[in-house]
Order: structure tokens, then sequence, then C-alpha cells
């Protein structure tokens, strides 16, 4: 074996790598992007060399590694090619997070919320193609060229090189100085960021540009009111339904991933796509255009409970497990003596949803993960949960029980990706691909609505009952916007834009109003059907008032890049959350958002920033003012985003092994204490110390390092019990400066 060169092996583990990298930007891109004129696509790929900056560096980090690694141990190369292998691995399965977010995948399209494996396996599998495969048979072959450079054989061109490394120095430069002004002035795709580097780019902070209250906030600024005939209709409407003689029941359905072009793709209820719901339709009320707040299901499940309250400054997998003291629904209507049931059709431990729903006043809750093992074996759809039919036969069983009136909560599973339906469905089948199983999945889940409504019916319960059927978001298949797939990567209306159907026997239908709500506006309107009125706390609106005026209806997104955005009437406006850019758009004229006005309405786009962010800050604080988080002054302020950093501190005991199984103590007794902090993301990774200073001025200190993208951090004191009791500090620090002082008290525990 010939003795390698060092300098050669750097550079051929560099070249197959990069390689490598360009293999998989040229496919993303003719695959899932590129959707024109091929003259267009050759303009792209001719551009591809100066776009592979960010990867050409972790190549060439690596092929430094593999260049101190040439000719040294067995166990060394090996392990060496094992990392080579895996990082290969992610690159090619990031590939398929692509197809979807037109994005190398990043951590805030998880929220923060943690996933069973088999789950995100489901769903990951599902969005395989032959590609996949044809590049795991590509990254075996780098594998065996980069095994063989590190054994000594790399080819002429190579040794070639190192000889003449001082030239191919400068060349680099030049090349790296030529990709900054290409990635700077032409649309790159996202393909110009490394995987690696992307899945710790820093979040976008928000932008605080103006302050105002929530009722300011609701009035339409440019935008006309929708003209809606049908509309004036419902407080008389509303009148004759509170005229029951005794308090009806209520059933309420939350369609998993199904917002209103989904369902109603031309206006109206489709024959073809729903006939169950269809025919129902011939007798409902349907609102078209009820606005989420954000484009994901626990986000929304939050806002129709809470008649509209959110927070903004945060993730599910975090702020959800505060106990939230204000109004819900299912504690509105358990005060006026009603039952009140969940039945859930997913899984709830995604997304904390199951959290959320455990702190509200359901006397039963059961969903799919209750289920006997059984049943959940039998009845599985996919890995998000099961057959919603069996949910409603297991909510059907609980009615049959249960005193009048009743409130059922139920939600269905089979339309959430990878979508799925049982195989006895006997609707039509639309194809494999990925709408085509959705559509699937809508049929079946529109049969099971039919069965529901028809069994209510026979057993004349339909007669004492308002049903209810909306849907947590949208569901993009890149029809309107090639580059829109899934729910989260948008804020166009196939995104962000639901519904409402109504069904009581005093609704003549069918009637359809197309003046714009919120999905908070649901909470108000239901317990306004249901007699007296009193004042609710709450930002939604009852949509059958006479009362009722149009209002501003805010959203935003976390997914890279974070946006926010509103609907002003007519007018509707997406920016980036840091208060640059801006899209909009006049609906009345252009419903499908393919013509920006930005350019020729710019004081108009800046207004709309700034009412933006009012609201960010100013429904961030409304939700927390309602929670027990209030009195740890987690309130979003201006000054905790001039810059990055640990803004507050909170003490308490572990619950759990992650950060966020913490209980706040107002004073902790002798056993380790820890100290929860918050930070607004640092735009790169640090290293801080946390030192510990006791009551006898006894110092502790312990390191961390924090990553882009953290918002929480958790720290135990580095002492074996007993700790002494008085008043502890706690300093946080970089290198250069003290970040965050606290103080907190220990007690001698009671004997």
């Amino acid at each position: 074996m010939r003795e390698p060169c060092p300098i050669a092996v750097g550079l051929t583990v560099t070249a197959a790598l990069l390689a490598f990298s360009t293999l998989l930007v040229c496919e993303s891109y003719l695959l899932y992007v590129h959707r024109g004129a091929w003259s267009s696509a050759a303009s792209f790929l001719l551009r591809v060399p100066f776009l592979l900056l960010e990867h050409a560096v972790v190549a060439a980090v690596l092929g430094a590694l593999a260049a101190l690694l040439a000719g040294r141990g067995r166990w060394l190369r090996g392990g060496f090619l094992l990392v080579v292998a895996a990082l290969g691995a992610y690159l090619v399965a990031n590939q398929v997070v692509y197809r979807l977010f037109f994005s190398p995948a990043h951590l805030s399209q998880s929220e923060g919320s943690t996933f069973d494996v088999a789950t995100v396996w489901d769903s990951f599998v599902a969005e395989l193609d032959p590609t996949v495969y044809l590049n795991f048979a590509a990254l075996a072959g780098v594998t065996i060229v980069i095994g063989r450079a590190l054994s000594g054989h790399t080819g002429r061109p190579a040794r070639w090189l190192a000889a003449r490394w001082r030239t191919l120095a400068l060349a680099s430069v030049v090349w790296a100085t030529a990709c900054v002004v290409v990635t700077g002035r032409a649309t790159t795709h996202r393909l110009d960021r490394h995987p690696l580097v992307a899945l710790f780019e820093p979040t976008r902070s928000p932008a605080r540009l103006a302050t105002a209250t929530l009722d300011d906030l609701a009035l339409l600024r440019f935008g006309r009111p929708t003209i809606d005939p049908d509309g004036a209709a419902l407080p008389a409407l509303a009148t004759r339904i509170r005229a029951r003689p005794t308090p009806p029941s209520v059933l309420m359905i939350v369609l998993e991933s199904v917002g209103a072009l989904q369902l109603l793709p031309d206006g109206q209820l489709d024959a073809t796509r729903t006939p169950h719901l269809a025919r129902w339709g011939s007798r409902a009320l349907i609102f078209d255009s009820i606005y989420v707040s954000f484009p994901s299901t626990a986000r929304t499940h939050l806002a129709l409970t809470t008649g509209g309250q959110t927070f903004t400054w945060g993730t599910v997998g975090r702020d959800l497990v505060a106990a939230y003291a204000g109004p819900t629904l299912a504690g509105e209507l358990h005060a006026r003596g009603y039952r009140t049931a969940l039945f859930a059709a997913p899984r709830l431990d995604f997304e904390n949803l199951g959290r959320l729903y455990a702190g509200q006043a359901y006397d039963t809750r059961i969903g799919y993960d209750d289920l006997p093992a059984s049943v959940r074996a039998r009845d599985q759809v996919h890995s998000w949960g099961g057959d919603e039919r069996v949910t409603w036969d297991e909510a059907r069983a609980w009615i049959d029980g249960a005193p009048g009136p009743w409130f059922v909560h139920l939600l269905t599973n089979g339309t959430h990706h990878p979508y799925g339906a049982p195989a006895r469905f006997a609707g039509t089948r639309h194809g494999d691909d990925r709408q085509g199983r959705y559509l699937d999945a809508l049929g079946y889940t529109d049969q099971v609505l039919g069965e529901i409504l028809d069994e209510l019916t026979v057993s004349h319960r339909l007669d004492d009952t308002i049903v209810i059927i909306t849907g947590d978001h949208g569901q993009a298949f890149g029809d309107r916007h090639a580059d829109n797939l899934g729910h989260k990567n948008h804020l166009y209306e196939e995104n962000i834009r639901s519904f409402a159907i109504v069904l009581a026997p005093e609704i003549p239908g069918p009637i359809t109003v197309s003046r714009p709500g919120q999905i908070g506006d649901l909470f108000p309107t239901l317990v306004g059907l249901l007699g007296a009125r009193p004042a609710l706390d709450v930002p939604g609106q009852d949509l059958f008032s006479p009362t009722y005026q149009q209002r501003i209806a805010y959203f935003h997104k976390l997914a890279t890049p974070a946006q926010w955005g509103l609907r002003d009437g007519h007018w509707k406006f997406i920016g980036s959350i840091d208060g640059t850019g801006g899209r909009l758009f006049d609906l009345a004229r252009d419903p499908s958002e393919q013509h920006d006005l930005a350019r020729t309405h710019p004081a108009q786009v800046r207004t709309y920033h700034q009412l933006c962010s009012a609201w960010y800050f100013a429904a961030q604080d409304a939700f927390i003012a309602r929670t027990p988080l209030a009195d740890d002054d987690l309130r979003l302020r201006p000054e905790h985003l001039r810059r990055p950093g640990p803004k507050v501190a909170r003490f308490g005991m572990a619950t759990g092994p992650d950060p966020d199984d913490f209980e706040v103590a107002p004073s902790i007794t002798s056993r380790a204490p820890v100290v929860q902090v918050r930070w607004v993301p640092m735009p790169q990774p640090i290293r801080i110390r946390v030192t510990w200073v006791g009551p006898d001025q006894s110092i502790t200190a312990d390191d961390l390092d924090v990553f882009p993208d953290w918002t929480v951090t958790r720290h135990v004191l580095p002492r074996s019990p007993p700790i002494a009791a008085g008043r502890w500090r706690v300093v946080i620090a970089d290198p250069d400066h003290v970040l965050l002082r606290a103080e907190f008290d220990v007690l001698l525990p009671e004997p």
C-alpha cells in the first residue's frame, strides 16, 4: 500500500462529498422545484456551482479531518467512514423534508414538540420515492471512494492538485467570492443552505414596531367589509334557536388538516369529494372564511377552545403545559350544566395536545392512546391515530349513558399526513399519490360524518342537538403555489382559511356566509346559540350577533422563514416577522393570491407590519396574563428583543428529564434546586458558565454550550444535598459579560 499524501486525501474526500451534495441539489431542484420552461431550469443549473459555498465548507472540514487520519489506524478510519455515512444518510433524508417544506429541516418545523419515532417514520416512509434509493446507492459509492482514499488510493487529479495547492487556494477564494455575489442576487430556493448548517439557523426575532390594544387592532384599516346579504338573517335565526324549551346538546367535530379550500373547492360542498356532507349541506349554514391564527393543530385547538386567546412567543412543546385560567368552551358549558366529553381519533401526545385538553373541564377524555391495545392494533389507520368510526362508537356509547344536555368534542384523524382510510372504505379512490391519498382519507371521513348524522337522525337526537363542523387548518398540494405543500410552510388561503358548518333544525339551509371570521369566534358563537349570553372575556365575537363587526384577522407561522400576516377586508398581507419584506393581495380580484401588489402600496405594507407587530405582542401578553407564567414575568417585552440571550430565570424543582419538566416553587427546601432560564435565541452557539453562590459565599460552577434556537435551558445545582439554607445567587455569563443574575431562597426542611 502506497503511503497516502494527506493533501491528496483531503482533496479527494472534499471532492467526493461536494459531488454528492451537487447531485442532491440538482435533484431537489429538478424533481421538486422546477415546473416551468427548461430554459429557466438551465439558467438555475448553471448557477449551481455558485450555490455550494456552505456545502463546500462542510466538505472541506471533513476533508481536513480525513487528511489528519490518512494512513492512521484502521479503527480511526472506520470511525470516520461511519461519520461520513451518517452525514450522507441525513442529507438523503433531508431531501424528503425539502420535498415537503421547500426548505432544509429546521427545529422550527417541529415547534419544540417531540414525536414518537414510529409516528415520524410513518410520515417519512409515505414520501419515499425511487430517488431516495438511488441516492443511498450513490452514498455507498462515495463512502467506498473515501475509504480507498484513506488507505492511499487517491486519483491522479487529486495528487496533481495537491502539488499545486497554492494555486488551488487562490482559485477557492475567487470562487467563494463569486458564491457570495451570486447567492446575494439570485433566487436560490434555499438550496444554497447545507442541511446540517440550516438545522441550527437562528429564527428571526419579531420586530417591535407599534403598540396597541387588541380592540384597537381589530378595526378594519384599508379593507372594505364583505357584502354578505345572508348575514343579515343570522340574528333572527339565532333567536329561533335560542327559543327552544330545553337546552340543546352540542356536537362539535374538528376535521384534521381540512380547510375551506379542501372542503369547499368551488365555494360549496363538493358532491364528488364529500357526498355525505354535500347531502347535509342542503340544510346547513356554512361560514366559508374562518381564519386560524397559526397553520397547525394544537395552536388552532387552543384558540378554538379559548375564544381566540393564543401565544406567539413560544412553542407548543413548552407553552401548552401552563394551566390556562381564562374561559374555555368546555368550562363554560360545564358551568351551564352540560356533561362534557372529548373523543379523539388521533394520538394526543403530539404538539402537547393532550396537555392542552387535560387542563380543560371535560368529564371524559378518550384519545386513541387510551383505547385498549387490541383495538389500537386492529383499527390503526396510520401511526398518527386510528379509525374515527371507532372513536364515534365510543362517543355514541357515552352519549347513550349521559343525561342531557351533553357536549361532545370529536377529533378526526385520517386526513393527517401520511393520509389513510381503512381498507373497508367503499368510496371513490383517487390514486396513490399524495393528493389522491388525502382525498381518499377525506372521503372516508365524510362517510363517517354521514353515518354520525344519520344515526343521530334515526335516534331523534339531532332534533335537540346543534352540530358544528370545522377544520384545524388547511392542507396544500402545490395547486395554487408550487412551493406550498403541507400546512406549516406558508400563510396562503389554502393553509389558514378554515370553515364552520352549523346544523340545527331551525336552519332552513342552504345558507353560505362569506364574511371573514376567526376560529376563536366559534366559542362565543356557540354559547350565544344556547341562550342567555353573559359577557365572555374572550377576543372572539358571536357571528350571529346583531352587533357583529367584521374585524382584521391575524395569523403567523414559525417554520423558516417566520412570518406574520392579516386579512383586512378584501386585503391580504404576508410579511417577514422581523418587519421586512411583504406581499399584498387583493382577494376580491385575486382570490388565488397570484399578483403581489406590495410595490404599489408601500405605505399600506408598512402599516400592516406595524399592526402585525402590535398584535404579536398584545396577543402574547393577553395569553400569559391568564396563566401562572404571568407571575414569573414571562410576558414578551421590547427590551427582551433588543439583543439575544437569557431573559427570565425561574426557580423550582425538576419533575422529569426535559427542560420543560419543571415546577416553580416560591421557595426551595434543601433538595437540589433547579433554575429554568428563558432565552431569546442566540444567533450562534456560545458557551456559558452558570455560577451558584451560596449563603456562605461558597461558589459552584459548571459550563454549558447553548445552541441557536434554544429558548429554554434548565440547570441543576451541581452539589449533593443537603443544601445550605439562606439566600442563593445564580449568575449566567459568557466569557466576556454577565448575561443574567437572579436570587432565590432555600429553606430548612420541616422536621
